[in-house]
């Protein structure tokens, strides 16, 4: 079955959100395909549409131009045989504002391109957005003539940059009005029951934890994340929590020797605090949306669908912030300031 609708996913943010569109919009799933990135890809998944790996097309680069060269060249007609060779003509892509290769391709193909909410540039004003998401990087000197060496043509697609991507794409999907707050509402799309209410009453004033990869991102060290979870810990047994839920971030669990080093700081405290880890499915959104929690959080897009869903969100954000300045960078001043509104400190 040829499909009409391309969408691309790595979190369980749009793949709620996906399913919702598809919902609202009576799109049938056998004309859906959806490419799941950065190691979200669950072998076995059920759904009632197509889901394939997108890192399978990622591409390779390195010392052995001859066999990254070759690698690539079957990625790409992977990519042409799953992807391309299946598609209608006006399909449309729906993806966050990524700028991978081939969602280049789908792009640059595609009658609309229409983008999915994702993280907390989601949230930052226009110009805020443009300097929190280099959209296209385009290779220059060595980098540029080992890439040309070493990739097809159609992996060498670019996206525009980042004003005109903004400017070019259709509609911003979204699961709040906070979302993109610069665009007309025209152009904005307020998904209404993007989060089906997980467990209902199970997790009432639960208090849930959910880590950020500022390791994996290359904001601290190992020992530096270590130091924060400890003092986290510390601050959540001086506050007289007993029970404490947790979800490691999915880019974490990609890294096991650095989520082994994590678990370890937890064995410290497993005497005097109960530590329940909750499985990857899990989406803590939907946990919110069935129960009202508490979220400790240095900063996360949680924050905004717990507060939403009329839980509390505590941060650690002031810890990080005197370890790694840069992630104040990141979050931007409309950032810190929209964070500030809906978080209380630890």
């Amino acid at each position: 079955m040829p499909y009409s609708h391309v969408f691309a996913t790595h979190a369980l943010l749009q793949e709620h959100l996906v399913d919702a569109i598809i919902r609202d919009a009576q799109i049938l799933p056998e004309n859906v395909l959806v490419i799941r990135m950065r190691q979200s890809f669950r072998a076995g998944e059920a759904r009632p549409y197509r889901v394939i790996d997108g890192d399978q097309f990622n591409t390779t680069n390195g010392r052995n131009l001859p066999g990254h060269r070759l690698a690539n060249r079957r990625r790409c007609r992977a990519f042409e045989q799953q992807v391309l060779a299946a598609l209608t003509p006006g399909f449309m892509v729906y993806s966050p504002m990524y700028t991978f290769w081939y969602l280049n391709v789908l792009a640059a193909k595609a009658s609309a391109y229409h983008v999915l909410e994702d993280g907390f540039a989601s949230y930052l004003p226009r110009e805020e957005i443009l300097k929190y998401i280099n959209l296209t990087r385009p290779f220059t000197g060595r980098r540029k003539w080992q890439r040309q060496l070493v990739t097809e043509p159609l992996q060498r697609t670019l996206a525009p940059a980042g004003q005109a991507l903004l400017e070019e794409a259709g509609r911003f999907y979204v699961t709040s009005r906070l979302g993109f707050p610069w665009l007309p509402d025209r152009r904005r799309v307020v998904v209404s029951g993007t989060f089906p209410p997980y467990a209902p009453g199970e997790y009432a004033a639960a208090v849930v934890w959910g880590p950020g990869c500022l390791v994996e991102a290359g904001y601290v060290t190992v020992p530096v994340y270590q130091s924060l979870i400890r003092g986290v810990m510390d601050k959540l047994l001086a506050a007289g929590v007993t029970r404490l839920y947790f979800k490691w971030h999915p880019t974490q669990v990609a890294h096991p020797a650095n989520l082994q080093a994590y678990r370890a700081v937890l064995t410290e405290y497993q005497d005097r605090l109960q530590l329940v880890e909750l499985a990857q499915s899990v989406s803590i959104e939907s946990l919110a949306a069935g129960n009202e929690i508490t979220l400790i959080t240095g900063f996360s897009t949680l924050s905004f669908h717990v507060a939403a869903a009329g839980g509390e969100v505590r941060t650690y954000l002031a810890d990080i912030l005197r370890v790694a300045p840069a992630v104040g960078q990141r979050l931007g001043a409309a950032g810190r300031a929209i964070f500030d509104r809906i978080s209380k400190p630890l």
